[in-house]
């Protein structure tokens, strides 16, 4: 799993800001709060952001919660997982 930051493109996730660290898991490791170690500190502007997971091809492993939020505020996107890519 990577986590990434996307920069707001007139309300579509735009160019790539940041992109974590990778880390493993798997449906046997304990639940909780994992970090995403980013390589070096992220300075954001003020401004608005999409957060995002890269996520390996096993379901149900990982899951996310969020609040409330505008329309599109949850997009999804599959697309093959590859380190780096």
């Amino acid at each position: 799993m990577e986590g990434v930051i996307y920069a707001d493109k007139s309300g579509s996730p735009g160019a790539l800001v940041a992109q974590s660290q990778q880390i493993s898991f798997s449906n046997s490791s304990h639940a909780g709060w994992y970090d995403l170690p980013m390589a070096s500190t992220v300075t954001l502007n003020p401004g608005k952001y999409w957060l995002g997971i890269y996520t390996g091809g096993t379901s149900a492993v990982a899951s996310y919660w969020y609040d409330t939020g505008p329309s599109r505020a949850r997009l999804a996107n599959n697309q093959t997982y590859a380190k780096g890519g």
